[in-house]
């Protein structure tokens, strides 16, 4: 009766244990996240061409994209919004808007395929802006 008891014991175990590697194998679904936001309420609106480097964050996953929207001050001087985005090894990206004749809201992306994995961050030059937001969402 013993030996009974210990064998089934031991077939439970060992059912428990193949459904715990068969779960553990099954691929987890892919998701965008959101791994950093920045806006010029937090970080504010230089006058002139000073830059605002901001902090770091961390990226890891197959697909990057670096969203921005900036809202000019004045529909009579030409305003900017630029960022010089750096990695580990440098320079990764620049990007440069330039806009006259509106105060409305303007916004662009960039794809990045297959990002090295690592530390970035951002200089911003923003020129003649009310506001400013950077939004950095990975796949993975």
């Amino acid at each position: 009766m013993r030996r009974t008891s210990v064998v089934k014991i031991q077939i439970v175990a060992a059912t428990v244990v193949i459904a715990l590697v068969v779960f553990l194998a099954i691929p987890r679904p892919k998701e965008w996240k959101t791994v950093a936001t920045f806006t010029s309420d937090e970080y504010g609106v230089p006058s002139g061409q000073a830059g605002v480097r901001l902090p770091s964050f961390r990226v890891q996953g197959d697909e990057m994209v670096v969203s921005w929207t900036y809202v000019p001050t004045f529909a009579t001087l030409p305003s900017e919004f630029a960022y010089i985005m750096f990695n580990d090894e440098g320079i990764f990206n620049r990007t440069h808007e330039y806009s006259t004749g509106t105060t409305e809201s303007l916004s662009g992306s960039k794809t990045f395929d297959d990002p090295p994995s690592g530390e970035y961050y951002f200089t911003v030059f923003p020129l003649n802006l009310d506001y400013w937001r950077i939004e950095v969402k990975v796949y993975g």
